[in-house]
């Protein structure tokens, strides 16, 4: 690919099962089970991630390796319990 290319395939999520997630599904890649006890508290929620883990670029053609990079836009939702 030349440098400006577009590369037009979906985002997914590999959990730490290895199952493979279609991020257009409203995907949750993260969650918190304890409430939070100040507002300055930050989780990373790609620390467990590993090279083949996480949002990944789905990718099925060898001959298109190198960098890519891109915006990812996030919803956070607080769901009651």
């Amino acid at each position: 690919m030349s440098n400006g290319d577009n590369f037009k395939k979906d985002l997914v999520f590999v959990d730490d099962s290895g199952n493979i997630n279609d991020l257009n599904n409203k995907t949750l890649i993260g969650s918190r089970t304890s409430k939070l006890t100040g507002q300055s508290k930050i989780d990373d929620l790609t620390a467990d991630w590993t090279e083949d883990s996480g949002i990944l670029l789905q990718n099925n053609k060898p001959d298109l390796s190198g960098d890519y990079n891109g915006v990812i836009h996030w919803d956070l939702e607080d769901v009651p319990d």
